[in-house]
């Protein structure tokens, strides 16, 4: 365990006094404090250097959810092209995100799945698309492009898988119907209809956070009936 996000066991917590408020079996800590499964490596790109926030910046597993803290500066200029990171003329804000385990991309209570518009179990990916030519597996350096996955820019990256179909009955993965037969396209099995949980990692860890997440969402799962 690498850590615990401790609960106020003062009382002075007012949701602390109240029953329903705060009471989701999602929300449940394990003896009064959310363990944190994974921390993860962060890489040093481009202009890291002179960000000043990367002691505020991270992504962590949690047993319930998925947090992220990414500091943005210039923060009232939202629609700025130059989006440069917290530095010494402009602090910059917190941008913290979190993500319990059945909600958002997560979500599969809602009633596109209760209808079957998508079906069949979620996963995660890491790395490029690879790609088919000719029947042939495409280099590492074409995939990368167009993926547009550059380690050395960008850093390792994870997506999530949402279901294995969509639409009833399309597969989110590629097969025939998206690579004319394996003549050009996405290689078979490789997953089309992805959502961004994670960038701006360490070489290799992109693996680690994969694991940490399957095994983190399988335990919620087990423990809460949620999410199967």
């Amino acid at each position: 365990m690498y850590g615990c996000v401790q609960q106020d066991k003062s009382g002075s917590d007012p949701l602390g006094l109240q029953e329903r408020y705060g009471s989701d079996p999602t929300l449940r800590m394990t003896e009064g404090s959310i363990e944190i499964k994974h921390k993860a490596q962060l890489a040093t790109i481009c202009c890291d250097s002179c960000d000043l926030s990367r002691e505020r910046k991270y992504y962590w597993v949690l047993e319930n959810a998925y947090e992220v803290n990414y500091p943005i500066g210039f923060p009232y200029l939202p629609f700025c092209p130059c989006r440069l990171p917290p530095n010494c003329m402009c602090p910059g804000m917190d941008s913290v995100s979190k993500t319990y385990f059945d909600r958002g991309i997560f979500d599969r209570q809602g009633c596109l799945f209760k209808i079957g518009f998508f079906a069949g179990p979620a996963s995660f990916h890491t790395g490029p698309i690879e790609k088919t030519c000719c029947c042939n597996p495409c280099c590492a350096c074409w995939n990368n492009y167009t993926s547009c996955y550059h380690v050395a820019c960008c850093g390792e990256r994870v997506n999530y898988v949402i279901s294995e179909t969509f639409c009833f009955c399309i597969p989110t993965r590629s097969c025939w119907l998206w690579n004319c037969f394996g003549l050009f396209g996405p290689a078979d099995g490789q997953p089309l209809l992805h959502f961004l949980l994670a960038t701006h990692l360490a070489p290799g860890e992109g693996q680690h956070m994969m694991r940490s997440l399957e095994k983190a969402r399988a335990e919620w799962s087990q423990k809460t009936g949620r999410g199967q």
